[in-house]
């Protein structure tokens, strides 16, 4: 478990923290963030209602970490997003794949 403040800058966005508690059960979600984990865990069919939120936990894996003694988790936000949003967030994306070529 690490400080909140030392995970690696991403484009998402992040739900407050939660603290985790001796009676908070944490939902563990199936895995699908890559190739191998698929492969152990198939994806459901399409034609299953599944929450969007289920999605992205599995896509996305949960953050655990410590802050003054205390054990905090936090998930990937499955809120809706605005248009400005989404074009701010391509510009911040095209950024860094523009840094990350001139290294």
């Amino acid at each position: 478990m690490t400080d909140p403040t030392v995970f690696e800058e991403t484009l998402l966005k992040w739900e407050d923290p939660i603290e985790v508690t001796a009676d908070y059960k944490i939902k563990m979600y199936i895995d699908i963030s890559n190739p191998l984990a698929r492969k152990k865990n198939p994806l459901p069919p399409l034609d299953k209602n599944i929450p969007r939120d289920e999605i992205l936990n599995g896509m996305f894996p949960v953050r655990v970490f410590e802050k003054d003694g205390r054990k905090f988790i936090q998930f990937v936000s499955a809120e809706d997003t605005k248009r400005e949003m989404l074009k701010y967030l391509e510009k911040e994306l095209e950024n860094k794949m523009k840094e990350r070529q001139a290294r």
